[in-house]
């Protein structure tokens, strides 16, 4: 029995006039899914003569179209006969470029389908290449694409009033029907295929079942290759609700959508849950509609069981489609592993990857010639644009955005095959699978006792046995893979002498599923290092190419591996893998992740060297012990002075130790400056708070370094910028550094901050000229007035800086302090000639305090109050005695600090010290 037609629309190119002005309706109007070869078709219609067959679906608003029956098929169904006219078409085109020949006229059909070609691949224009006889004439732009030959509007008209034809015609909700033109025809008919009676042969009662199975593969194909969310509620979604053929029941998709992540919810307007929720929600949608088509196709397979080859449907043609659908399935499953991961539900995403794995690689990658589809460019691409979670360094993210999921990458996507496709999604999934558990066991997420484990992810029981019937048939002569013993891999252990036996699980991509593995978090940063370095062989084995995003993962890892070493005390090992991170980062011209892991390593140093001070300390205390026993008599006979020269050696090479770590701390922060510098001259980008971070912390650690070589008494090596080959090692120049120069390189690194700076710089001047003071004692002590002298002019220019740099308004305490310890200085020279100049000066500074505002002095210790009033007036008493006994001019000065003096005992609060300023600033 043929089926009825319900409809016939002749076709006719329009050439504008009234029907131009409809060209502006939008095709967004027509609900409807369908792979982007059947819509060029449509387009192309009007001004093809080619045959047309395209399978329609009505579900609710919807119209799903997919291939309908071939050339053969199609004469059991309506009876005719037309010979075909073959045309290639590209499903998509990643190039905008044509051929032609010079001489040859092109025809407004080619036109048509290179234009459409750049239309479906987001190409804006059209370039023709002119040649002769294959040498190159010429190009020739084509800015509006096929302007002037057709019309873009009357195209997408043409293609609309088709699609209305369908929505028209196609009234059956669900219903199946056949849109059918024959070659050199123009007239579209469409026929209803339900009224094909089931009690009349096989071959007409499974065709539907066919089309359904292919709306639902099409569906699910929707599913994985959207990027935004969509209502699946059964009011949207009605595929199964109406249609129902005897021995294929179907699973109810609400019920497939409220079992999501454990919750009660539907997915609807009334209800919002969390986006990573309706991820997997429409994820395990996605996997359903596989389900449903393979169902579909096994009841097809009961109902022509019975004939050796079906009519329209030969055995081998059905045994495609399920192979076909059973690859699917394994990327649908995939899929929903990966919205397992975004929803934090990690076992379970492990146990879906390791189904996909299972199902997947359980088939040939390719039946007889033809390869599979793959449905996972899509989300490979999206994986890429970089979403590793957590990833970070002490500082904070390492970089802005990510650089990656370029254009030039994404092609290079498409290029690949399916199954290479498919695998490097496993390894990149499985891999932010491992950081995110890495993440949990640094953070001791760890799972309550007695809470429910993930339930393991099962498949239909028919679907498991009609997959083992498939893969039966189709590897029944394959080889296995030595370490994963699936049939279709990448792990390039395929062997003819041995065949694999067994169920997988220990080896290849399971070894890194398996719960049986270490779960410690640098366990689970190595597992993530390879699953991405698979990553990469998965995609390119041979060639060598590599993927920023990929690389940037790696450097990532690495620095988390360094930075967990280093927390666990590992020192060498973090410093290698810091290294390891660096030369990553480089690789892709990455300078704030190179400059921020050269700053970690920097760190590591400082953790090394302050750790081994501790032990400096007792060595240093025990040297001290044996030096006074050896002293007083305590240690005699063959001991005397050797464990005193015992504990001198431990001590210094305790010293040089805990020094050289210091040294090379530094050494790494010179280098991170060097990165700065050369990131500028590149002009790459660096952001602030990354070059004011290398600036804080390369004065840091002169800072630190200054502090330990005073304590220690004693120099250091020069630090050497290191260069970008040898991060891991420490060079050294042949100068020296003290602890004063130590300082100073670290007041001129905040200095360079301006502001940010401005409390570093003054809290080292401070400690610069504590150190110059310090040292001016000593060469006082020493006799040598002279090197007193330089060194005390030194403090009181950085004692002025950091006063400066403090203010009375921003930390009176320290300006309190800063003003007690430059006038102890000026004391120490009261046998000089300068002496008085230098009180004058102290003079003036502590009058300074009057900034301090009443607020501010309530919040000043008393003590530190009364040292002040007790030190100004000690300034002003020692100034008035002397200056009493001047000339005339001294004696003038005598009667203006005699008032101050006699100010300063009646004074209750700072701010009495602004009559005192007047007195002193009005003096002639």
């Amino acid at each position: 029995m043929r089926p009825t037609c319900v409809g016939q629309m002749k076709i006719a190119a329009p050439v504008g006039g009234e029907d131009r002005e409809r060209a502006e309706e939008s095709l967004s109007e027509i609900d409807v899914i369908a792979p982007i070869k059947i819509l060029q078709q449509i387009l192309k219609t009007p001004h093809s003569k080619s045959r047309v067959s395209i399978a329609v679906q009505r579900s609710g608003y919807t119209v799903v179209l997919n291939p309908g029956p071939g050339v053969q098929e199609s004469e059991k169904l309506i009876g005719k006969r037309k010979n075909v006219l073959g045309v290639s078409f590209q499903n998509y085109a990643e190039a905008s470029l044509g051929l032609s020949p010079v001489r040859q006229q092109v025809s407004t059909l080619s036109w048509l389908k290179a234009w459409l070609d750049n239309v479906m691949a987001s190409v804006p224009e059209l370039a023709i290449c002119n040649h002769l006889n294959g040498v190159v004439q010429g190009y020739e732009l084509l800015p509006d694409g096929i302007s002037g030959v057709v019309d873009p509007n009357v195209v997408q008209q043409n293609c609309l009033a088709v699609l209305r034809f369908l929505q028209s015609n196609c009234k059956e909700d669900p219903g199946v029907y056949w849109l059918y033109k024959a070659a050199g025809e123009d007239v579209i008919q469409l026929f209803d295929l339900s009224t094909i009676s089931k009690n009349h042969s096989s071959s007409a009662s499974s065709f539907p079942l066919v089309v359904r199975a292919c709306a639902h593969e099409q569906f699910a194909r929707f599913i994985l290759n959207n990027e935004e969310e969509f209502d699946l509620t059964a009011e949207a979604n009605n595929v199964q609700r109406k249609f129902k053929v005897a021995d294929l029941e179907e699973e109810s998709l609400d019920r497939v959508m409220n079992s999501t992540s454990g919750s009660s919810h539907g997915i609807g307007p009334d209800r919002a849950p969390l986006t990573t929720a309706i991820s997997v929600s429409l994820q395990r949608a996605a996997v359903h509609h596989v389900i449903q088509a393979i169902k579909s196709l096994m009841v097809t397979r009961q109902l022509i069981s019975s004939e050796e080859e079906v009519e329209w449907l030969p055995t081998s043609s059905l045994d495609r489609k399920l192979w076909s659908l059973v690859m699917l399935l394994g990327e649908s499953y995939l899929s929903l592993g990966e919205a397992y991961l975004e929803d934090g539900q990690l076992p379970q995403a492990l146990n879906i990857v390791e189904l996909a794995c299972s199902i997947f690689g359980s088939m040939p990658y390719k039946f007889e010639e033809r390869l599979f589809a793959s449905a996972l460019y899509t989300s490979f691409s999206r994986l890429t644009t970089f979403k590793t979670p957590g990833l970070s360094t002490t500082q904070g993210e390492l970089v802005n955005e990510p650089v990656l999921s370029t254009t030039q990458e994404f092609t290079s996507f498409r290029e690949v095959s399916s199954v290479r496709i498919f695998w490097a999604t496993v390894w990149l999934i499985v891999g932010e699978i491992h950081v995110s558990l890495f993440e949990n066991k640094l953070k001791k997420k760890y799972i309550p006792e007695g809470s429910e484990v993930a339930k393991k992810e099962e498949m239909p029981s028919e679907i498991v046995e009609e997959v083992e019937k498939l893969k039966k048939k189709l590897t029944a002569h394959s080889k296995k893979c030595n370490l994963c013993l699936l049939v279709n891999c990448t792990c390039g252990s395929q062997s003819k002498k041995s065949r694999g036996r067994g169920k997988p699980g220990s080896s290849g991509i399971f070894k890194f599923l398996t719960t049986s593995r270490k779960d410690d978090p640098e366990s689970h940063l190595l597992a993530a290092l390879e699953c991405y370095q698979q990553t990469q062989r998965a995609l390119f084995p041979s060639d060598g190419k590599d993927l920023q995003s990929l690389s940037k993962k790696k450097a990532l890892v690495w620095n988390e591996i360094g930075q967990y070493l280093n927390d666990i005390k590992k020192y060498a090992e973090a410093e290698k893998a810091m290294t390891n991170s660096i030369e990553g980062f480089k690789e892709i011209g990455e300078y704030e992740g190179v400059i921020c892991t050269i700053v970690n390593l920097g760190f590591i140093r400082q953790e090394q060297a302050g750790e081994k001070k501790s032990t400096l300390a007792q060595l240093q205390e025990q040297l001290v012990q044996e030096q006074l026993a050896t002293r007083i008599g305590l240690t005699r006979g063959k001991d005397k002075g050797i464990r005193q020269r015992t504990a001198e050696k431990a001590y210094k090479e305790a010293l040089e130790a805990t020094t050289l770590d210091y040294v090379t701390s530094l050494g790494y922060f010179l280098t991170a400056e060097r990165e700065l510098g050369l990131s500028t001259e590149k002009g790459i980008p660096i952001s602030e708070e990354m070059r004011t971070q290398v600036y804080i912390q390369l004065g840091h650690a002169y800072r630190i370094l200054g502090v330990h070589l005073e304590a220690a008494g004693t120099t250091a090596v020069a630090p050497h910028v290191l260069e970008s080959n040898s991060y891991s090692s420490y060079d050294s120049s042949p100068g020296r550094l003290s602890d004063i120069s130590a300082f100073r390189g670290a007041r001129d690194s905040f200095k360079i901050l301006g502001e940010v700076g401005k409390a570093l710089y003054a809290s080292t001047s401070k400690e610069l000229a504590s150190c110059h003071h310090k040292y001016c004692l000593e060469f006082l002590e020493s006799m040598d007035i002279e090197k007193a002298k330089e060194h005390a002019l030194l403090a009181d220019e950085n004692y002025q800086r950091s006063v400066d740099g403090v203010g009375p308004e921003n930390n009176p305490a320290e300006f309190l302090e800063i003003l007690f310890e430059d006038s102890d200085m000026s004391f120490q020279f009261k046998e000089q000639s300068n002496f008085f100049q230098m009180l004058e000066l102290d003079l003036s500074r502590f009058l300074e305090g009057r900034h301090i505002s009443k607020e501010d002095e309530k919040e000043l210790k008393e003590e530190l109050l009364l040292k002040f009033w007790a030190r100004l007036r000690n300034t002003l008493r020692i100034l008035l005695t002397e200056y009493s006994k001047s000339s005339a001019g001294g004696a003038n000065k005598s009667g203006t600090l005699k008032e101050m003096y006699s100010a300063s005992l009646k004074a209750t609060s700072l701010s009495d010290l602004n009559g005192m300023h007047a007195l002193w600033t009005a003096r002639s």
